[in-house]
């Protein structure tokens, strides 16, 4: 026999945002200031504000610096929130500077994961 009541789907559907914790680049968590382990909340690339920020990257820039901050440009704009981590100009800033770069490469690994977004993931 069919079910005929409504079937709730969201428990199939992968979450807009994830949790991205952050670490050093010895793989031990990265503490900020207050003593907490800085995270960064991501937007999933299925994600509407993933397309908007898709439209930032120019994919004929030659330079590779202009490349570079190109692609912090973009990772920037699906950082929701960085938590225990008050650096001046926040994500971008973070992102852009090239110290930070064990960052960059946690941030781009996180995304394109979609385990991550899927409700119970996200443990990176």
């Amino acid at each position: 026999m069919p079910r005929t009541e409504a079937i709730d789907f969201s428990a199939y559907k992968l979450r807009d945002t994830a949790i991205l914790k952050i670490n050093d680049p010895l793989g031990m968590p990265l503490i900020g200031p207050d003593g907490e382990q800085v995270t960064m909340e991501i937007y999933g690339p299925h994600t509407e504000r993933f397309a908007q920020a898709s439209k930032l990257l120019k994919h004929d820039l030659e330079d590779e610096e202009e490349k570079r901050l190109n692609t912090a440009e973009h990772l920037a704009h699906l950082v929701a929130d960085v938590a225990h981590f008050p650096y001046p100009g926040g994500a971008e800033a973070i992102l852009k500077d090239r110290a930070f770069a064990f960052m960059v490469n946690q941030v781009h690994a996180h995304i394109f994961f979609l385990g991550n977004f899927w409700p119970g993931g996200g443990k990176s």
